[in-house]
């Protein structure tokens, strides 16, 4: 325990991360990057999983240098958006730096918007440039058109309709990419725009700072600093914050990546074999259906780390994947697109897998009351509030919300409920937004989630208050099934009287082939819609 004390003090009830000093001055980090690009030349850098296609870091660095003079040329400056919607790709890295180096915004569209949910994007952000692929191509054309947008499609693919990707990287010269420099960067100016998850209300635009993410990078490399030049996989879309941190970590730290689309179990367990990855990030769900797997069928030795991200992972599934990981561990924490990512990982060698472990270096957590504000003491259960040196700068163009979620004195208010012990353990209970309100009772669904779960023909389960007229509310349960189970609603309605009368499905229980997510968590949102439509049936 002293070593991890050493990582964190309590004082006045506030868990305080250790302060980490930044190698370098301020600067804009993708500067660094490309340093680090042009340093090793000849490194394999990215593998394509689906075709096994590879790319040198000399690559890299000649496209990400000629799209960066093509969007100059396209008179994008500081503080233009700069849009990129795309499943995971080699090429996707590309604008990704290129935006970076002349300082203009770069921001990470989802793909499984609905066409409502893009046109609402798009006219929130007005991107000048949007790089998509032909999966979500005729989508994002037929949103610019419909909200007016005056902005530019790049095709990542040749298509006769939009511009080609491959065209405007030919149209620099070896003279002009030589003489390129990274444009230099304020600390508060505009970084990434990014969007929060939305799994309990409606996404909203996450806006980061040049300084913030520089802060951000770095306390990332240092943390993980055990697997600087070690194999790293991953599949979460560029949407999302994790997935931009670990691309640029892993420039930095020389990590041939190991890049894949949404991809089975079996599959990471194969890919995880050819290409010895060592480290992992991977989303709940995956980790779930993993956990359910032989995994001593496979050949995991390689497998150093794998990080989760996205809801609380139950502890049997953690405890089930390292039980069978020969050389490796699971470790997971939690924090939101607004602290700028984690803010509380488990350490390694940790054995405590109902907490989401310790403050993070350069963070604060603490827990105040839900109605005074009033901080308070160990194992009391409160809003779990952040600050940290990489918190988000606003919500894009929404100051009103901004000043809802950020307190005067700096503190973000997560909308979670949490505690922590007398150890320093820090521990999620749910979402404020998910307690149910059952008569005069509050009911929580992690509870009664926690305990479905455990049946042996239930593969994923998320539980939401279904409407009704004289009780407030009802829990209704979303139930995924195992394959070839008989499990019944009954069955599962008489599972949760074990709980409390009023803990039971008065709701009912709706099966699905699987629940829907955004960015590995839970969407409660399309849940809570489903239950009211059939609560209205009954």
């Amino acid at each position: 325990m002293n070593k991890v004390k050493s990582l964190f003090t309590i004082q006045d009830n506030t868990l305080i991360g250790q302060k980490i000093e930044f190698p370098f001055d301020f600067v804009n980090v993708s500067q660094l990057v490309l340093e680090n690009l042009k340093k090793h030349p000849d490194f394999v850098g990215q593998i394509d999983s689906s075709t096994g296609k590879t790319s040198t870091y000399k690559i890299l660095a000649d496209q990400s240098i000629r799209c960066a003079i093509w969007l100059t040329r396209q008179k994008i400056r500081s503080g233009d958006i700069v849009c990129i919607f795309t499943e995971n790709n080699i090429l996707s890295w590309v604008p990704f730096l290129a935006i970076q180096y002349i300082g203009a915004v770069f921001n990470g569209g989802t793909r499984d918007l609905s066409p409502g949910g893009a046109r609402d994007f798009l006219k929130h952000c007005q991107p000048k440039i949007i790089f998509t692929d032909d999966g979500t191509i005729q989508k994002i054309k037929e949103a610019v058109r419909e909200v007016n947008l005056n902005a530019k499609i790049v095709a990542f693919s040749q298509s006769p309709d939009f511009i080609s990707f491959e065209d405007i990287l030919k149209e620099s010269s070896t003279d002009e990419v030589e003489k390129f420099k990274c444009t230099s960067v304020n600390q508060d100016d505009n970084a990434w725009l990014l969007c929060s998850s939305g799994s309990t209300g409606k996404p909203k635009p996450v806006m980061y700072s040049y300084g913030g993410i520089f802060k951000r990078i770095f306390t990332y490399k240092y943390v993980y600093a055990k697997e600087d030049g070690k194999v790293f996989f991953y599949y979460i879309e560029l949407n999302g914050n994790s997935t931009p941190l670990l691309i640029m970590r892993a420039i930095l730290s020389l990590s041939p990546t190991v890049i894949a689309h949404h991809l089975t179990p079996e599959e990471f367990c194969e890919v995880t074999e050819k290409y010895k990855v060592q480290f992992a990030r991977l989303g709940t769900r995956t980790a779930t259906l993993l956990s359910k797997l032989d995994l001593r069928n496979y050949d995991l030795s390689s497998l150093n780390l794998i990080v989760i991200g996205g809801d609380k992972t139950r502890l049997e599934i953690t405890k089930a994947i390292n039980k069978m990981l020969p050389n490796g561990e699971v470790i997971q924490g939690g924090g939101m697109t607004e602290a700028g990512g984690r803010v509380i990982e488990q350490e390694r060698g940790h054995n405590n897998h109902e907490s989401f472990g310790f403050v993070c270096r350069n963070a604060q957590v603490k827990i105040v009351d839900i109605r005074t504000r009033e901080t308070l003491s160990p194992n009391q259960v409160g809003e779990l509030c952040y600050k940290t040196e990489f918190l988000m700068k606003c919500y894009y163009k929404h100051p009103k919300l901004t000043k809802e979620v950020i307190d005067s004195e700096g503190w973000l208010h997560s909308g979670d409920l949490g505690y922590f012990d007398e150890e320093g353990y820090i521990y999620f209970v749910e979402r404020m937004k998910c307690t149910i309100k059952y008569k005069d009772f509050y009911v929580s669904a992690a509870e009664i989630e926690n305990l479905l779960i455990k049946h042996p023909d239930i593969e994923d389960v998320a539980v939401v208050g279904a409407p009704h007229v004289l009780d407030n509310e009802h829990p209704m349960a979303f139930v995924v099934k195992i394959k070839n189970s008989e499990v019944s609603e009954a069955d599962i309605i008489q599972l949760s009287e074990q709980l409390g009368t009023h803990k039971k499905l008065r709701g009912g229980v709706i099966f699905l082939e699987t629940l829907p997510r955004m960015d590995e968590k839970i969407h409660r949102v399309t849940l809570k819609e489903m239950a009211k439509r059939y609560a209205l049936k009954q």
